[in-house]
Formats: C-alpha cells, sequence, structure tokens
C-alpha cells in the first residue's frame, strides 16, 4: 500500500479507498495523497475537503465491481484549460480564507498580508507552470552559462513555503488539487 501512496504522490492521483479507522469505520472516500511519515500519510480526502492523516494499515484500495476485482483509480479530476482560468475559478475562495492571491502569466501565488493590508513579499504557496529546465556552470570571472536545456515531463511546480518543498506534476489539474490543499491547510483565517 506504501508504494501505491507514494506513486499517488509524485503523480496527483486520486485514490478510491475504504478506512477502516476514524469516527466512520468502513467508510469509502477519494484521497490525494499529499506525505508519507512512518505507518501515516497525510492526503487531502476530497470527501470532506479536508486534510487529514490516516493509517496506512487501516486503508484499502477498493474493488472495481465491473472488472472482476480489478482495481482501477477514479477519473482525474476535471483539467483546467489554462492557469487563468483556475485562478478565475478560485480566487473568491482564496481571499475567503485570507490569502493575498496574485495571477502573474505563468503564477499563482498566495501571501499572507501585513495588518495594513499590503502583501507580504515571499509567497507562502505557488503554482509555476516551468517548461524548461536547465544547468548552470560558473566559468571564469563569474560567468555563468545556462547549458543542456529539456523540456519538463512534469512543467506544473507547486511551492510551500512551510513543507519546504516543491512537487512537479505532469497535469495542471493533479497540481491544482495539491495547490489547494497547501492553500487550505496553511490559509491565514485558520492560523492561530
Amino acid at each position: 500500500m506504501k508504494d501505491i501512496l507514494e506513486e499517488a504522490i509524485t503523480t496527483g492521483e486520486v485514490l478510491h479507498v475504504i478506512y477502516d479507522g476514524g469516527s466512520d469505520p468502513g467508510s469509502t472516500r477519494n484521497i490525494s495523497p499529499i506525505s508519507i511519515s512512518g505507518e501515516k500519510v497525510t492526503a487531502r480526502c476530497l470527501n470532506s475537503g479536508r486534510v487529514k492523516t490516516f493509517l496506512i494499515q487501516k486503508l484499502r484500495l477498493t474493488e472495481d465491481p465491473q472488472s472482476g476485482g480489478d482495481w482501477s483509480p477514479p477519473p482525474p479530476p476535471t483539467e483546467f484549460p489554462s492557469l487563468n482560468e483556475f485562478f478565475d475559478l478560485y480566487e473568491s475562495n482564496f481571499k475567503e480564507s485570507g490569502w493575498f492571491a496574485k495571477n502573474e502569466e505563468v503564477c499563482v501565488s498566495l501571501h499572507r498580508v501585513f495588518k495594513n493590508g499590503k502583501p507580504m513579499k515571499g509567497a507562502d504557496v505557488s503554482l509555476d507552470f516551468v517548461e524548461v529546465d536547465f544547468d548552470l556552470i560558473a566559468g571564469p570571472f563569474g560567468n555563468i552559462k545556462q547549458v543542456n536545456h529539456r523540456i519538463r515531463v512534469k512543467p506544473w511546480v507547486v511551492r510551500g513555503k512551510k513543507t519546504n518543498e516543491s512537487r512537479s506534476f505532469k497535469r495542471l489539474a493533479n497540481a491544482a488539487t495539491y495547490f489547494n490543499s497547501l492553500a487550505n491547510q496553511y490559509a491565514p483565517s485558520t492560523s492561530l
């Protein structure tokens, strides 16, 4: 099960599971795994819309009754045609959660605000489109060159300031799901 969860974290896949714990044991849930720590997985429960922690030993993948017991994942989330459409759809949610939301050509970022209402400089959560990777080579006299340009297989990058990590996704929809989970988890309106 851990391997399946780790793969879902990497790809942003939504898993259809039965959880034999919590307040409703045996309930069926759709989860989007975020991280694994020991024998627990932190995941966004799409049924409740909240980030929760699940004991891995109490998770079971559900079987697809139409395929004779072979499980297949549910369809992926609806694809967004563009970053602008994603932003337009969720902008009011971000603002209601206390974020200053910024939409630039290839980046959506969420910032905390000072008491005077001005946004802080560093983004707490960001979703970027990074099409090309490259290596930097330091030359003589401090010259730096970009070499080995390559198209990224997973161009959508989500960064979280508090998590100190970034995750890359092939599809905007999967990146948006993870971005929204971080936005909800670290929202200023839920901070004490």
